[in-house]
C-alpha cells in the first residue's frame, strides 16, 4: 500500500511478462492481490483501460475453486474488474464479472448489493433506464424495501406527508448535529436509492417522490449516512419542483453542503453540488450562478469515477447558459466538446440530450430558417422512436420544447404551440429544471400569438401564476419573463397603455439581468406591437435593437429572419441610410465641411454587413485607428462590474487580437486611472500631450510608455454604458481632434 503508483505498476508489467512461468499457487495468489492493488490504483486515476487489463490478469491466476478457497480475493478481483468494464465502456464484460458474483453461493448480500449498485450505474449509461429501475427495485426488495411499480397517487401522497411531518418536527439547522451511521444494510439501501435517482428520475417520474422521501426519511431517522448529503441535496427536486417549497428546499440545500463541509465524502461530492446547481439554486439565485459550480461537479464527479453525473454536471452547463442567453457562437463550441467528453465515456443518456441542444444551436446559427431538428449534431426522426421505446420522457420533453420554441422565434406560432402541447405532456421529465419556467413562458407566448378565444387567456393566467410565484423568489430569471407575457397579454385585450409599459419593463430587465436572448425577444414583439399600431417610426427603433441583441447572442438565423421582415428598417441599404441621415445632419448643425462622408458610408457599410462577433470587432478596430488618425487601440468591455481588454489593434500591421478578456486591473496595456474615470463619468478624456498636461501625469503607465496623444471614449446605447475606446499616437502631440471625436461617436 505505501508502494508508489508508478513503481507499482513497473513491478507489477514485469511480473506479469513472465505470468506463464509462475506455475506454484502460493506465488500465483500473490501476484493476483499485486494485479488487484494494480489495478484498484490505476482505475483511481482514471485509467480505467489499464485498470481492467491488471484485474482481468489477477483473475486468470486464480484457481478454478477460488470462490471456495480465496473468496476475499476473488470475490474483490470481480468487483473491481465489473467496475472497470462499466467505466472503459465495456458493459458485456461488466454483465459477465456481474454476474459471476451473483451466481456464487457464498456470495453475501452485500457483496450482492454492490454488484446491483454498478449495474445501476451501467443500465443509465446505456439508456437503459428501465433496466436500471428494475433493478434498483430488486436490490431494494432484497435490503427490505418494497418499492411499488407503479404508485397510485395515495401512496405517492403518503410518503410525501410522511417527510414533511418528519422535517417539521426537526429544525434543519440542528440537523447537522446528528450522529454519522455506519449500518451496513442500511447504508447500502441509501446508496442503492441515491443511485437509482436519475433512471427514476427520467423514465418513472410518479416513483421519485417515494424514492426521494425514503431517503430523508432514512437520514431523520438514524443520522447521517455516507450519502446523506446527496440525499437532501437531491430532495430540492421535490421540495422545489412538486411541492412548491423553495424556501426548505434551500434550507436543506445548506444542510446538505454543510455536511459536506463537517464530514467530506469524495465519492458524493459531485452529485451533491450537481443537485444543488441543476435544481434548487436557480429558484433563488441568478441563473448564472450555477456555471461554475456545475463544472466543478464534472470535476468532482470525474475524480471519483462517477462518468454519469459529471456527463449531467456537463449537460446542465449547457443548457442553462443557453436558457440564460450565453452567446451562441461561444457556447456552441462548448457544446460540440462536451458531447465527444459523452461519447468517449459512453454516457449515452446525457449525449442524447446535449445533442437536441447542439442542433439548436446549430440551426439558430444557420443562414436559413429551420424548426426541424435534423443535422450534422441530431435527427429528430431517427431519435424520437428510441426515445418513445425507452422511455425517456426527460429526452422527448427536450426534443419536442426546443421545436416549440425555435417555430415561436421564426414566427411559425401553430407549430409552437403544438409542439408545446407535445411537450407539456412529459415535462415530469424535467421536474426543477430551468426549462420548466421557459417552457411556460413560451407556452404563453405561443397560445397569444394564435389568441382566439377565451380558453387561451385561462391557460395563461394559469402559467401566468406560476410564473409570478418564481418571480417572487428570483425576480433576476424570471420578472422579465412575466412582464413581456404580461404585455402581450395586453395587446390581445387591446389595452395599449399597459402593453406598452409591461414592453419596456421586460426590456429593461432583461437587459438588465443578462438575458440577452429574452431582451431580444421583448424588443421584437414590442416592435411588432408599435408595427400593428402603425406606428412604423418608433417599430424600427425596438426592431433595429432587437436585431443588434439576435446579432450579439449569434442567433444569425433569427438576423437573416428578420431582415427579410423588416427589409425597410434592417437591409444594409436602410442602416446605411439611418447612419447617412445622421450624419448629414451632423455636418448641417456644425455648418462644416470636416466629415469625410465617403469614409463613414464605406465604414457603416462594412460594420452593418458583418454580425458575427469576433469579425465585427476586427473590422471596427481597424475602421476606428484608420479614421481617428491613432497608432493603436483596444476595446474594453465590461463584465461583473470589470473591465476587460477584448480588441487590440495597431496602425502598422492587419493583425487585430480578439476576445482576449485581459482585465485592465492586471493589464500594463492601457492607463488605468483613465478607464475608470471614464466609466464612471461617461464623458470622454482627450490628452493632446499626455506627460505635460492634465490631472494624469503621474498616472503610473503614463510615467512609463510617455505617450503623447491619447483618447478615451464611452461607447453608449440608449444611455448604457456597453464599451470604451481607448487610443493611442505616440508620433504626433494633439492627434485627436475635436472633429475625430466626432467621427467615432458616429461610428460607435
Amino acid at each position: 500500500t505505501n508502494t508508489p503508483v508508478e513503481k507499482l505498476f513497473e513491478i507489477v508489467d514485469q511480473l506479469n511478462i513472465g505470468i506463464e512461468l509462475i506455475h506454484a499457487s502460493e506465488e500465483r495468489e500473490q501476484l493476483a492481490q499485486l494485479n488487484l492493488a494494480a489495478g484498484i490504483k490505476a482505475k483511481s486515476s482514471a485509467a480505467y483501460s489499464a485498470a481492467l487489463n491488471y484485474l482481468n490478469n489477477g483473475i486468470g491466476l486464480l484457481k478454478k475453486d477460488s470462490w471456495q478457497q480465496a473468496y476475499e480475493l476473488t470475490l474483490k478481483l470481480h468487483l473491481e474488474a465489473a467496475e472497470a468494464a462499466y467505466l472503459n465502456g465495456q458493459f458485456d464484460d461488466m454483465e459477465q464479472s456481474a454476474n459471476l458474483v451473483l451466481q456464487q453461493k457464498t456470495a453475501t448480500l452485500l457483496d450482492q448489493i454492490k454488484i446491483y449498485e454498478i449495474k445501476i450505474q451501467a443500465y443509465m449509461a446505456q439508456n437503459r433506464m428501465l433496466d436500471a429501475i428494475e433493478t434498483a427495485r430488486l436490490a431494494l426488495k432484497l435490503l427490505g424495501i418494497k418499492i411499488p411499480k407503479k404508485p397510485n397517487i395515495l401512496q405517492i401522497l403518503f410518503s410525501l406527508l410522511k417527510t414533511r411531518l418528519y422535517l417539521a418536527t426537526k429544525r434543519i439547522e440542528n440537523l447537522i448535529d446528528q450522529p454519522d451511521v455506519s449500518e451496513p444494510m442500511t447504508s447500502a439501501a441509501m446508496r442503492i436509492l441515491l443511485y437509482s435517482i436519475s433512471s427514476v428520475y427520467l423514465a418513472s417520474p410518479k416513483l421519485l417522490p417515494i424514492l426521494m422521501s425514503k431517503q430523508i426519511d432514512l437520514s431523520l431517522k438514524y443520522g447521517h449516512f455516507t450519502v446523506s448529503a446527496g440525499a437532501y441535496g437531491a430532495y430540492g427536486i421535490i421540495l422545489c419542483g412538486v411541492l412548491g417549497d423553495i424556501k426548505m428546499g434551500k434550507k436543506l440545500a445548506k444542510l446538505a453542503l454543510d455536511l459536506l463541509e463537517k464530514s467530506p465524502t469524495q465519492a458524493i461530492q459531485g452529485r451533491t453540488i450537481y443537485y444543488i446547481n441543476s435544481c434548487v439554486n436557480h429558484w433563488t439565485q441568478h441563473l448564472k450562478h450555477s456555471l461554475n459550480p456545475l463544472l466543478e461537479s464534472y470535476q468532482r464527479c470525474l475524480e471519483t469515477g462517477d462518468l454519469e453525473y459529471a456527463s449531467y454536471a456537463l449537460l446542465i452547463y449547457c443548457c442553462n447558459a443557453f436558457y440564460m442567453g450565453r452567446e451562441i457562437t461561444r457556447l456552441e463550441p462548448d457544446v460540440a466538446s462536451y458531447n465527444e467528453s459523452m461519447q468517449a465515456s459512453k454516457q449515452t443518456t446525457p449525449l442524447h440530450y446535449n445533442q437536441i441542444l447542439h442542433q439548436s444551436l446549430l440551426n439558430l446559427m444557420a443562414e436559413n430558417v429551420s424548426c426541424r431538428l435534423v443535422g450534422d449534431a441530431y435527427n429528430e426522426e431517427e431519435m424520437l422512436p428510441h426515445h418513445l421505446k425507452k422511455g425517456d420522457r426527460g429526452a422527448i420533453f427536450i426534443l419536442y420544447f426546443q421545436k416549440a420554441l425555435l417555430c415561436y422565434l421564426f414566427q411559425n406560432y401553430p407549430k409552437s404551440v403544438e409542439y408545446a402541447e407535445k411537450s407539456e405532456e412529459y415535462i415530469d421529465g424535467v421536474t426543477a429544471l430551468i426549462v420548466v419556467p421557459v417552457f411556460y413562458f413560451y407556452d404563453s407566448l405561443a397560445r397569444l400569438a394564435v389568441f382566439s378565444d377565451s380558453r387561451i387567456l385561462k391557460k395563461v393566467a394559469a402559467n401566468q401564476k406560476k410564473l409570478k410565484k418564481w418571480a417572487h423568489h428570483a425576480p433576476m430569471n424570471h420578472q422579465h419573463k412575466f412582464y413581456l407575457v404580461e404585455a402581450e397579454r395586453a395587446r390581445v385585450l387591446g389595452k395599449s397603455k399597459e402593453a406598452r409599459e409591461y414592453y419596456d419593463k421586460a426590456i429593461e430587465l432583461a437587459q438588465k439581468n443578462e438575458y440577452l436572448n429574452e431582451e431580444a425577444l421583448a424588443h421584437e414583439l414590442a416592435g411588432q406591437f408599435y408595427m400593428a399600431k402603425g406606428l412604423p417610426k418608433i417599430a424600427q427603433v425596438y426592431l433595429r435593437d432587437a436585431h443588434y441583441a439576435y446579432q450579439k447572442w449569434g442567433a444569425k438565423a433569427k438576423v437573416l429572419d428578420l431582415e427579410k421582415r423588416y427589409p425597410q428598417f434592417l437591409t444594409q441599404k436602410a442602416s446605411n441610410m439611418g447612419t447617412i441621415h445622421s450624419v448629414l445632419s451632423s455636418s448641417t448643425q456644425k455648418n462644416s465641411d470636416w466629415l469625410d462622408l465617403n469614409s463613414v458610408i464605406k465604414a457603416s457599410q462594412t460594420l452593418s454587413g458583418e454580425i458575427v462577433l469576433n469579425k465585427l470587432l476586427e473590422k471596427m478596430m481597424h475602421i476606428v485607428i484608420e479614421n481617428a488618425g491613432a497608432e493603436k487601440g483596444f476595446l474594453l468591455l465590461p463584465k461583473q462590474d470589470k473591465w476587460f481588454i477584448e480588441a487590440q489593434g495597431q496602425a502598422n500591421s492587419t493583425e487585430v487580437k480578439i476576445l482576449q478578456s485581459l482585465t485592465v486591473e492586471t493589464s500594463e496595456e492601457v492607463p488605468t486611472n483613465i478607464i475608470q474615470y471614464v466609466a464612471r463619468t461617461r464623458e470622454n478624456v482627450v490628452l493632446h500631450d499626455a506627460t505635460q498636461e492634465g490631472t494624469y501625469q503621474r498616472e503610473p503607465y503614463i510615467v512609463k510608455q510617455h505617450p503623447k496623444s491619447i483618447l478615451c471614449a464611452p461607447l453608449l446605447n440608449q444611455g448604457q454604458l456597453t464599451g470604451i475606446l481607448y487610443l493611442e499616437n505616440n508620433l504626433t502631440t494633439g492627434a485627436f481632434t475635436d472633429e475625430r471625436l466626432e467621427m467615432l461617436n458616429v461610428l460607435s
